[in-house]
């Protein structure tokens, strides 16, 4: 008898229906051996390559090749139970007749394993990973030792002598390396595998960029010397003084900088020649790529097998040097084999400044290309910001640059230190600066499920959601992964998201994690509805150190997380759960004032110890009340004229994350013009003027001011931090006064600042792009779109 089915219909797959794989995982024979990263390869003869499409996932990471060109790298960094998959065209590659399919899996943090296939137009698939497939470690290339931690993934040697030539292509071969080995029912049986569920990639592939340097800013020699004691790390001696070039050779270095390098180098030979000459002299170059990148380097160069070139990177010299040994060591070193070749290091970094140096090299080594290659998933900007004051034009270039920065295939706090997707730093600053710039859904949008599927067992978020953490861990039911105020920060998020995108379907997915950081916090009230005794990690900023048991800038956040909660719940037609946000946000509406305000000072306090009002007052506690609603206008007006007009009352200055609310907050007492004050000083003259290409992660890039009792500590700082880079949305949308009324921008409300300088913005919305002039103090709005302004 003939079973028949209805099927789901398409539409009730709210991001798409997740495809159905033949193909199998597949590993190497030997898992647990060190190598951490292992060559696959497959060869098959294609009769029509037009219009073939590869699917392919990979454990932890994949770099995709086809017939020895590279493709792509992927797939977006997760949790291991939340695997994507990419979806690339390989018309251009593939050819009619004998190909080879060759990748190299990074299996760091995570065990490999590979899943790939063909498919034809009409659906049918001609390729597939299964045991047929041949695998090798990359025996070639290792970590550093101490640096074997996905955290701290910095420093990597690479042996071309070791190396495989032309695995990847036609021919080769592969007859002594291992069968892989087939996890059975691997797509869905999830005791074979830890990739038990795969998501289609939900965000556009990585566009490379090309950067090359632009000034050789140190030409120097050092001796060859053994950094014994500290073998475990490359930075030591890269970070060494040299001297001027005497007995090594380093010829027309300057073409560096140039389309055509023809540099060449080589080390010292006197040793060869004379047994009483002492040390061997290596030369080394520094070269600026003129502004802070995030990529990888990849030198073509011709020279003997034997020779090694060393590779340092930092994001700034100190004291005019470059010194990697401090903090964040990023380095390669690479051993020549004989000819011409090209060398890719497999790890991206955040850097400025590129420092080359040549050991064992007793013949000409020449460099006949250098470049770096920077990848994003955000392709070219179509907000727009541009004004008569050059300062203020700096500071957006610097912020934009920034979050181009921090957004690989998806958003970290900065590229330099951890690469990590902190909930708070993405939703906080982030969001909103990719739809003021880029008009982007797709990657605020990833990053918020992605988010919410980390949510931990105790209700708030995990503070990471890109990397992989172990289930079984100690400390999965603590709140060691959870800034309470960096869930918060998530939940006003993802309201904004709907407003911008209009896209019901994460309101849909996410609201039962929305309810869970709401109930979380229910624990914590007193009787008159404030948050009191809160555990875990209470954030705010890096300087806001009051550790009062109750905070007032603390229940401010969380009154504006209970707003957008209660519009999801009526979205939801949740009325229970609408019914107990009103009643609590009425309930600290009404007290709010009278708690914190302290008369004789005119401002708010930052909270209560054993029901005493400390004495701290902080920008933070004072804006985020203004910002979310909970302070009388002309109060608000007055705190303003105190803290930054009449200068007339001391108070703690809050770091770049959190001037994000205080710009905010200003602007919407109508003082747009302290506001720009602000960040002309800020960023201005601690950024700009001091010769940033990104913004800083603290206001001093070499020192911060959380040292113990706010004293000043000397420290590295990023010099590439996302959530510094808020200028990028407030100085197009806030300066046009745009608000959105309805879900999608379909109706927005724009009330442009006449100012005393003149302004172009364009602001990108679903519904269309809104563009406003001010010229000569007069402001005009034009729209190219559907939505209506109001």
């Amino acid at each position: 008898m003939t079973m028949h089915y209805s099927k789901l219909p398409e539409t009730f797959y709210d991001f798409g229906k997740s495809r159905q794989w033949q193909a199998k995982w597949i590993s190497p024979p030997d898992c647990e051996q060190k190598a951490v990263r292992f060559l696959f390869r497959k060869e098959l003869w294609i009769s029509s390559a037009d219009k073939t499409k590869i699917f392919i996932s990979a454990g932890k990471s994949y770099e995709l090749y086809i017939n020895g060109t590279y493709v792509h790298t992927g797939v977006p960094p997760s949790q291991p139970h939340w695997k994507y998959y990419d979806d690339i065209d390989l018309s251009r590659y593939l050819i009619n007749g004998k190909n080879c399919i060759g990748v190299i899996v990074s299996a760091i943090g995570e065990p490999c394993g590979l899943l790939i296939e063909l498919e034809k137009p009409d659906g049918i698939i001609i390729a597939q990973t299964d045991n047929s497939w041949r695998v090798c470690s990359q025996n070639g290339w290792c970590i550093v030792p101490n640096y074997n931690v996905e955290s701290n993934l910095r420093q990597e040697i690479f042996d071309a002598r070791k190396h495989p030539q032309g695995w990847f292509d036609p021919g080769f071969d592969d007859s002594n390396w291992p069968e892989t080995v087939v996890r059975e029912n691997s797509t869905r049986n999830s005791n074979s595998t830890p990739w038990y569920r795969l998501l289609p990639r939900d965000i556009p592939l990585l566009c490379e960029n090309e950067f090359f340097p632009v000034k050789v800013v140190a030409l120097e020699e050092g001796q060859e010397v053994l950094s014994r004691g500290r073998t475990e790390t490359l930075s030591v001696r890269l970070s060494a003084a040299g001297r001027p070039i005497q007995f090594s050779n380093a010829d027309k270095v300057q073409s560096l900088c140039s389309s055509k390098p023809e540099a060449e180098f080589c080390c010292s030979t006197e040793h060869l020649k004379n047994r009483s000459f002492d040390g061997i002299w290596c030369p080394s170059v520094v070269l600026d790529f003129g502004k802070v990148l995030t990529g990888v380097i990849e030198i073509e160069l011709n020279g003997l097998a034997g020779a090694i070139m060393e590779l340092g990177y930092v994001e700034r010299l100190l004291n005019g040097h470059f010194n990697n040994a401090l903090e964040v060591p990023y380095a390669d070193q690479y051993i020549l084999r004989d000819g011409k070749q090209v060398f890719r290091c497999a790890i991206w970094k955040s850097f400025r400044y590129v420092k080359l140096r040549f050991l064992q090299c007793f013949q000409p080594l020449t460099i006949t290309n250098i470049r770096a290659i920077q990848a994003s998933c955000l392709h070219e900007p179509v907000g727009f910001f541009k004004s008569g004051d050059e300062k203020l034009n700096k500071i957006f270039d610097i912020s934009l640059n920034t979050i181009k920065l921090c957004s690989r295939d998806y958003f970290m706090d900065s590229p330099w230190r951890e690469k990590c997707q902190w909930s708070g730093d993405v939703s906080a600053v982030i969001l909103g600066s990719v739809y003021a710039c880029f008009g982007d859904t797709s990657m605020p949008g990833k990053f918020l499920r992605q988010a919410a599927v980390n949510q931990c067992p105790h209700g708030l978020l995990n503070n990471l959601s890109n990397f992989f953490v172990e289930p079984d861990s100690e400390k999965k039911n603590n709140l060691n992964r959870s800034i309470p105020d960096y869930s918060l920060w998530w939940l006003i998020a993802l309201w904004e998201h709907y407003m911008y995108s209009g896209q019901e379907a994460y309101l849909n997915e996410c609201y039962p994690v929305v309810t869970q950081i709401i109930l979380w916090h229910f624990n914590f009230l007193d009787e008159t509805g404030f948050i009191c005794g809160l555990p875990g990690w209470i954030f705010i900023d890096h300087v806001f150190n009051c550790k009062a048991e109750e905070l007032a800038v603390y229940n401010a956040i969380f009154y504006g997380a209970l707003g957008s909660a209660e519009k999801i719940a009526k979205y939801k037609n949740d009325e229970w759960m609408q019914k107990k946000i009103g009643i609590l946000r009425q309930a600290i509406k009404n007290n709010y004032h009278d708690r914190y305000y302290n008369k004789r000072k005119g401002v708010y306090i930052d909270g209560y110890d054993q029901e005493k009002q400390v004495d701290s007052v902080s920008e933070h506690t004072n804006m985020a009340a203004i910002f979310f609603g909970l302070c009388p206008e002309d109060i608000a007006r007055d705190i303003v004229h105190k803290f930054y007009t009449s200068k007339s009352l001391e108070f703690l200055e809050a770091e770049p994350f959190f001037t994000a609310v205080v710009i905010k907050a200003i602007a919407a007492c109508g003082c747009m013009n302290i506001a720009i004050e602000i960040i002309q000083e800020r960023w201005g003259k601690r950024m700009v003027d001091a010769g940033m290409t990104s913004t800083t992660e603290e206001w001093n890039a070499t020192g911060s001011w959380r040292g113990d009792n706010n004293s000043y500590i000397g420290i590295y700082r990023s010099l590439s931090h996302a959530w510094s880079a808020c200028p990028a949305e407030f100085l197009i949308k806030a300066l046009a006064g745009i608000e959105i009324i309805e879900a999608g921008c379909k109706k927005v409300r724009v009330k442009p600042t006449v100012t005393l300088f003149d302004y172009k913005v364009v602001y990108p919305t679903p519904s269309g792009n809104i563009q406003v002039l001010c010229c000569s103090g007069k402001t005009s709005v034009s729209v190219v779109g559907t939505m209506q302004i109001v």
